[in-house]
């Protein structure tokens, strides 16, 4: 279970729990990706049910200002600029959930959200982006 991991000003870092109950849930991803999510983790994540996906070299949690860089490693030949932040993935894939017909409950499960108003923000997205194919 993790919400974010945290530094103190001492530099002790730990993982805090999710805001809410909503944040404790099963992250679903395309049948496509299952080799490659497996291949990370058994080669390159911390083991266990509670390991961390992203270590560094000697095998610590990344911290979130290191978990960008290490994300670069794999991104030049993907053709992805640094102006991509990590945060971005998760706001693509909700907004392409919402584009394929995801609800607003839906998106609050997806999202890990107690209340209905991040998963709002996503839809009038879409159906901005749907506009110009009205007639």
């Amino acid at each position: 279970m993790w919400g974010g991991r945290v530094e103190l000003q001492d530099g002790w870092l730990f993982d805090k729990a999710p805001k809410s109950a909503a944040g404790v849930r099963s992250v679903s991803f395309p049948a496509a990706l299952l080799d490659s999510v497996t291949h990370r983790l058994e080669h390159f994540a911390a083991p266990g049910r509670d390991g961390h996906v992203f270590v560094g070299p000697q095998g610590a949690a990344t911290t979130a200002e290191q978990l960008p860089g290490r994300l670069g490693q794999g991104t030049e030949g993907a053709g992805v600029t640094a102006e991509l932040h990590f945060h971005d993935l998760r706001h693509t894939g909700n907004t392409l959930a919402s584009t394929a017909g995801a609800g607003k409950r839906e998106l609050m499960t997806r999202m890990g959200h107690s209340s209905s108003r991040a998963a709002l923000i996503y839809q009038p997205v879409v159906a901005r982006l749907w506009q110009p194919l009205k007639r």
